[in-house]
């Protein structure tokens, strides 16, 4: 591939937020590779962009956590992790478990040690 200016921003859907390029998005390898983007674009080929931040480790990223549900009539948990998850692991785990009344869905920190 030629070596090309950055797309720059037009003021359209396609803009992606101020200060963000290409290179900021988790679609970038995918882009670069099929559709010819360079990490420094500041525009996107999709519209409205499909921009979506690369996730950024939190300091607290040692934190462990098990996904349980509860029965709120017997307080009896089930544990739907063996081993723990982070966080983010964890809350992808909790909205996939289906939403009952009769139960509670949580995470609960694992001490470390």
């Amino acid at each position: 591939m030629t070596d090309r200016d950055p797309l720059p921003r037009t003021g359209d859907d396609m803009d992606l937020p101020e200060g963000k390029t290409c290179a900021d998005c988790v679609h970038c390898g995918r882009c670069t590779a099929m559709f010819g983007h360079i990490p420094a674009d500041e525009s996107c080929d999709w519209s409205p962009s499909r921009f979506t931040p690369k996730r950024v480790e939190q300091s607290d990223s040692s934190r462990r956590y098990h996904v349980i549900v509860v029965r709120d009539s017997t307080g009896e948990k089930t544990y739907m992790t063996r081993t723990p998850v982070t966080h983010h692991e964890g809350c992808v785990l909790l909205s996939k478990i289906t939403d009952y009344p009769w139960r509670r869905k949580l995470l609960e920190e694992v001490a470390n040690g």
